[in-house]
């Protein structure tokens, strides 16, 4: 509570910088997405989303994570 999507992704990162991170948000062209995206954020869902939707994007972070 009373932290904002990039400042809980820059914590995590305090705590593991290998922290996957996919971003859930309901804002398509936020720019704190796109900073979180630009500093290692694995990928990004629109809300709402289809709980199909969410498994092939955590999918698609797994892979993409294991490439690099």
């Amino acid at each position: 509570p009373n932290m904002s999507g990039d400042e809980v992704f820059a914590k995590l990162r305090e705590v593991d910088s290998r922290a996957a991170v996919l971003i859930a948000s309901g804002y398509a062209s936020d720019q704190k997405t796109k900073k979180v995206l630009e500093n290692g954020g694995l990928g990004f869902i629109q809300k709402p989303f289809a709980i199909e939707d969410l498994a092939i994007q955590v999918r698609e972070c797994i892979e993409n994570s294991e490439k690099s």
